[in-house]
Order: structure tokens, then C-alpha cells, then sequence
């Protein structure tokens, strides 16, 4: 695990590493949110109960709905990509936050009947320095439990 990050265990049945000073919040029955300090980034992890057939599809059918609630959204990619044994896609767009440009990837995956998403959202200025990195520990350290 990266210094700076701590496991977290939540209720919704996974585990990840994520930034020791991020504050979790729960508004929902089925997400969890890692805020940063700044409130400017977070990572969220979503759970479905029953995953469809294509992660990748499923990214798919969501992006018009999305994309007309997000001011600017702008597709960069919706594309499946290797992830452990998992079906996976992952669907990265940038859109115009009230603070400018706010880049977002949403990784999709289908680990047994369930879906989770890794859900990852900083500045477009910062993605390289702190999303890109916060994904790559997420990724790595995502694990459902049983």
C-alpha cells in the first residue's frame, strides 16, 4: 500500500486503500464517497446487486443520460480493458464543474452477480498528479468480500 493510504472496510461488502486524510461519506444505500480535504476530488465506489452481461454496455446505455446532466461533458473513452479475471470497461469523460473543468474516470466491473464501480473525479488540472495515482491504488487494492 502507497504511504499516505489506509484500507478502509465498508458496509456495502469491499475493501480499499485510500488517502488517510479523506473523510467517507455515505448518502446512498448502495455508494460509498472518499471526499479530500479540499473537497475538490473523491473516489466513490458504487455496488449493484446484480451486474448485467457487459460492464462496457452498460457504460453505454448510461452515457446519454449522463452526459445531459453534466454541462461541457465530453467522451474520452468508453472501452473494456484487463482487470483481474473481471469484466470490466472503463468510461473516462471530462465535463464543467462550477470550478472548471472536472475530469472523471468510472471504471465498471462484474466481479461475480454483482457490479462495482470505481469511480474517480479531480480537477482536469491535477488528473495526471492525483487521479491517475488514486485510481491505480484503488484498483489495486479493491477487493469484495464475501
Amino acid at each position: 500500500m502507497p504511504a499516505g493510504y489506509r484500507l478502509q472496510r465498508n458496509p456495502l461488502d469491499f475493501e480499499v486503500a485510500v488517502p488517510q486524510c479523506w473523510e467517507r461519506s455515505i448518502d446512498s444505500p448502495t455508494a460509498v464517497d472518499f471526499v479530500s480535504p479540499d473537497g475538490t476530488a473523491f473516489l466513490r465506489v458504487d455496488q449493484a446487486e446484480e451486474a448485467g452481461p457487459s460492464a462496457e454496455q452498460a457504460w453505454l446505455d448510461q452515457e446519454d443520460s449522463v452526459a445531459q446532466t453534466l454541462p461541457g461533458y465530453e467522451r474520452i473513452r468508453i472501452e473494456p480493458v484487463e482487470y483481474r479475471s473481471w469484466d470490466t470497461a472503463d468510461w473516462e469523460f471530462t465535463w464543467e464543474g462550477d470550478d472548471g473543468t472536472v475530469h472523471v474516470l468510472n471504471r465498471g466491473i462484474a466481479t461475480d452477480t454483482r457490479g462495482f464501480a470505481l469511480y474517480v473525479s479531480t480537477p482536469d488540472s491535477v488528473w495526471d498528479s492525483q487521479g491517475v495515482p488514486l485510481l491505480e491504488t484503488a484498483a489495486e487494492t479493491f477487493q469484495p468480500i464475501e
